[in-house]
């Protein structure tokens, strides 16, 4: 029997699952793979078609004045192996179309099958490699979300995400060189066949990075803390590191609710163009107490609370770095909180920030925590702390919008804070 749908879901194909077997040449620096993708479709309409996102083709160094490789130059290339056949690609080879072989009914399942392979360019990024590092974020081809506005195939974002992904769970097997290391997404279970076998629960994503690295572990509670870095850095800021996290993931857990996966690997590195990056189950970041606190924060804030990354950066970047703030304390903020500047605005989405690079990190991190300051400042940091942690609650693993948002501080606030009022000093548009 088929299971009976709303008209329009939130967002879809849903109940994913990925099974992934991967290969890392440190010789050639590519990573190569099959995955299968197990999805449902949650729509109300036969499901005919499905789209991926597979972002390296659309990789562009963070500051740099290049062009992405796109579909001319491309780093990645991926095929169908089963399941449907390859369509339309799009967005520079970022977005690939999969023409299913049957139609799946409302309510029913489907799977397709793919293969890929991506060379990883120099770069001190997310997504590069430097020396033996290699960082491997967004490598791995996931389903595109389908939602009240159609499929989502936005361009890349040098400037911050264009990333928008449902929770799922993976299956993974990772084959090394002698020597190299890999910090992922996801918990090793074992070694099987020469191969590390990771699982990943409720994980909107897949990452890693690889290298000789030399890694602590440590726990807090029921999570694992990982923490690798290369040989040359440091060993006081490695273990500065490990207990900036140590006491971050502490401090989240008690305050916003649990992190909810074995284990947290934090991948340490220079990024000299930015600080850090956050992927479920994983950061990658300097060993600073900024960085370190604010990547974490995402776990929260993206991995279990996810969003439109793309359209509503504020989203998560004005939370991380709210919870970051509220931690290690707040820098002096202006009245209005954030700064105006004409067409620009806090829930502004990366279309105008990509454009006005200046303004995101003034506008989005910094001006939106300090709105959210406002509104803890206004009904009492123990009330707004609350406030997230049950809105953690509502919306973990799913994705949450500015209107909910919104309408869980109107519930929540006193009858004496203006929610309208606060808004509109936020630059919000409640629209």
């Amino acid at each position: 029997m088929l299971v009976a749908l709303p008209v329009a879901p939130v967002a879809g194909p849903d109940q994913i699952a990925y099974s992934l077997a991967a290969r890392w040449s440190q010789k050639h620096a590519t990573l190569s793979g099959a995955e299968t993708i197990r999805f449902r479709n949650n729509s109300s309409k036969p499901l005919t078609r499905v789209w991926l996102r597979h972002w390296p083709n659309g990789w562009r160094a963070v500051g740099s004045t290049g062009t992405p490789a796109g579909c001319a130059r491309a780093i990645a290339s991926l095929r169908v192996t089963g399941g449907g056949h390859l369509g339309t690609r799009t967005m520079g080879c970022t977005a690939y179309r999969i023409n299913l072989s049957h139609a799946i009914n409302p309510g029913a399942s489907g799977s397709v099958r793919v293969a890929f392979k991506v060379r990883v360019p120099h770069g001190d990024d997310r997504f590069g490699r430097v020396g033996q590092y290699t960082n491997l974020g967004n490598a791995v081809p996931i389903l595109a979300v389908n939602d009240a506005k159609g499929w989502h195939l936005d361009p890349y974002s040098s400037t911050g995400e264009s990333f928008y992904s449902l929770s799922a769970s993976w299956g993974v097997t990772l084959k090394l060189p002698k020597g190299i290391r890999a910090a992922t997404t996801g918990q090793v279970l074992r070694t099987a066949n020469g191969a590390l076998v990771i699982r990943a629960r409720n994980a909107r994503d897949f990452a890693l990075a690889t290298g000789p690295f030399r890694a602590v572990t440590s726990t807090v509670g029921t999570t694992r803390i990982r923490v690798s870095a290369p040989k040359s850095m440091d060993t006081g800021q490695v273990a500065g590191a490990m207990r900036l996290s140590r006491t971050a993931v502490a401090a989240y857990e008690q305050r916003y609710g649990p992190y909810g996966a074995p284990e947290l690997d934090v991948v340490l590195g220079t990024f000299t163009a930015f600080g850090g990056m956050e992927y479920p189950q994983l950061v990658m970041t300097t060993p600073e107490s900024g960085p370190v606190r604010h990547e974490i924060a995402h776990q929260w804030f993206y991995g279990i609370v996810g969003d439109d990354q793309r359209h509503a950066p504020w989203l998560d970047e004005s939370f991380a770095s709210w919870l970051e703030h509220d931690l290690s304390g707040f820098p002096d903020c202006p009245s209005p909180p954030v700064r105006v500047v004409s067409g620009v605005f806090l829930d502004s989405t990366m279309d105008l920030f990509d454009r006005r690079s200046d303004l995101y990190g003034r506008i989005v991190y910094n001006g939106g925590a300090c709105a959210l300051e406002e509104v803890a400042d206004a009904i009492g940091h123990a009330a707004f702390r609350t406030l997230l942690r049950s809105y953690v609650a509502a919306h973990r693993y799913g994705i949450t919008t500015e209107a909910e948002f919104i309408s869980a501080l109107r519930a929540s606030a006193p009858p004496s804070f203006n929610v309208d009022a606060w808004a509109a000093r936020a630059r919000l548009r409640l629209s």
